[in-house]
């Protein structure tokens, strides 16, 4: 996944404070602006 600011590729992480992988949402974050993005496998 791509961050749309930067255009380069996002970092997944799995340490965000609500982050469930029973549920299926992963989150991904931008290395250089920070910007978050999720994406649900549900």
């Amino acid at each position: 996944m791509k961050c749309d600011k930067c255009d380069i590729e996002m970092k997944w992480f799995d340490d965000f404070p609500d982050a469930c992988g029973c549920c299926g949402t992963f989150y991904y974050k931008c290395p250089q602006c920070g910007a978050v993005k999720t994406k649900n496998f549900g």
